[in-house]
């Protein structure tokens, strides 16, 4: 599996292709068809063979992808070839990291206690915004145990403005009294 640097290459030149033709939304699609594609258990199977010739495997890349382009399917060539396959997930991460950044937009992932309603998550998603001067899409999870508030992980930040974290720091000062 191609980790770290190796699958941003990938995705980098991807993305310096899309970057030629402003296709980034349809290569966005291509990509997640073809992990959707790969990641199935019986085109795996023979895919990851190396007893199968390769020309058996552009055969089934063709028929189970008959809408790529020419240029997307040279790609996955590509990946079949060298036998990294399975990064197609690492690659759509960072290729939709790398159209995000190029379109001011930051993913946040947001945890609370209980569901946000439309409205709640609108809120939050303008103060994040406010915050890092990028729009923001929002990525929900529940927790009941952060007990009420919000963590919001937007790249490498952090917000905790969770109860369970208040409490916490409320614990730590009382202690130290």
């Amino acid at each position: 599996m191609v980790k770290g640097s190796a699958g941003r290459r990938y995705a980098r030149a991807i993305f310096d292709l899309a970057s030629q033709g402003d296709s980034y939304d349809q290569w966005l699609r291509d990509l997640k068809d073809i992990r959707d594609f790969l990641s199935d258990q019986t085109v795996a199977l023979v895919i990851q063979n190396p007893e199968v010739p390769f020309e058996q495997k552009k055969k089934l890349i063709d028929a189970g992808l008959p809408d790529l382009d020419q240029i997307g399917r040279n790609f996955v060539y590509v990946l079949v070839e060298k036998r990294r396959s399975e990064s197609m997930e690492n690659i759509v991460a960072d290729f939709e990291s790398l159209v995000n950044e190029r379109r001011g937009v930051a993913v946040a992932e947001v945890t609370t206690a209980v569901p946000l309603d439309d409205k709640s998550a609108q809120f939050v998603a303008e103060r994040l915004s406010a915050l890092t001067g990028k729009q923001i899409t929002l990525q929900q999870s529940v927790d009941p145990s952060i007990v009420g508030g919000i963590v919001a992980k937007i790249g490498d930040k952090l917000i905790n403005g969770s109860v369970a974290n208040r409490l916490a720091r409320m614990r730590e000062k009382l202690a130290q009294a």
